[in-house]
């Protein structure tokens, strides 16, 4: 019936966390404890609005009722504290929030149309990310500390926006898009200081940002005119190509262990991931995407 499966793998098996009766799709993976396995996601039944939930091994939870329309982005658990943001749809209105343990905190107004992609927490501060603007011709771009707000600046397309922070070190790094009136791109932060990841001009998405040893990642992928999508990562702002202009492929989220890189994505449209740059495809030619992974190297039971 068309429906999408909400579904996360652990080393390659799948878990479905609907049936076909319903359609959604999972948006962030946490594991906690080395054992306690969180998912945000949307989950629809016919008829009735998209209702924004997480999942904890398993076990579903709405994060609001039906009368608004919702979505969850990005899920961070920090001592038992269980953070998810993303927005509401009040009075034709979308609403960026961050619900704290089911408790909504909004992070725009009603006048402004917002989104919260990214969450995180450090040394019991909240770190979130997203934009805001009051019409869709452009977003200003967006982050909240412990609810102090900062603004990066104004970019002039309605997809600019912050999608994903971390915070090491007390130096905040965020990935997104922020396209200015001349033509330039800025594509990631550090302390608020834009950076730029070129390649003769051809057209950059960053997704995904994580900082290891000093080292700073970004997964996303290059969109080459009137061609496919070339999944790749930068470590340090040095690009590494996972596919090349044959396949069309994403790198959605990327995640680091010691000198192992994992990114999650998708490869003429299959879910899939790449480990140091091997690809492993998922589901055995079932349609779908990974937005999100997670890695532990200890066994989860």
């Amino acid at each position: 019936n068309h429906n999408n499966i909400v579904k996360y793998w652990k080393n390659g098996v799948g878990v479905n966390l609907n049936d076909s009766s319903t359609d959604g799709f999972a948006s962030s993976i946490f594991v906690s404890n080395n054992h306690d396995v969180y998912i945000a996601g949307v989950e629809t039944e016919k008829g009735k609005n998209r209702i924004a939930k997480y999942w904890k091994n398993g076990v579903a939870g709405n994060l609001n009722n039906e009368k608004y329309s919702s979505r969850s982005q990005c899920i961070y658990v920090d001592n038992s504290i269980v953070y998810v943001s993303g927005y509401e749809i009040i009075d034709t209105k979308q609403v960026g929030v961050i619900w704290k343990n089911g408790i909504p905190e909004y992070y725009t107004t009603m006048g402004t149309h917002g989104n919260v992609n990214c969450v995180f927490s450090s040394n019991n501060t909240v770190y979130s990310g997203g934009s805001e603007s009051t019409n869709m011709n452009g977003n200003n771009l967006k982050y909240r500390i412990d609810g102090n707000d900062y603004y990066i600046g104004n970019g002039r397309l309605a997809t600019d926006q912050i999608s994903s922070i971390f915070v090491i070190n007390g130096n905040v790094y965020m990935a997104g898009s922020m396209h200015l009136n001349n033509d330039e791109k800025y594509d990631y932060w550090i302390n608020e200081k834009p950076y730029t990841l070129k390649n003769g001009g051809v057209s950059m998405c960053s997704n995904s940002i994580y900082v290891s040893n000093d080292d700073i990642y970004i997964a996303g992928h290059q969109q080459i005119e009137n061609s496919n999508s070339i999944a790749k990562y930068w470590k340090n702002g040095n690009e590494v190509n996972l596919t090349t202009s044959k396949q069309n492929a994403e790198a959605n989220s990327i995640f680091v262990i010691g000198n192992d890189v994992f990114v999650g994505g998708t490869i003429n449209n299959e879910p899939c991931y790449w480990i140091n740059g091997r690809l492993v495809k998922l589901n055995n030619g079932v349609k779908g995407a990974v937005f999100s992974i997670f890695v532990t190297r200890v066994k989860i039971t």
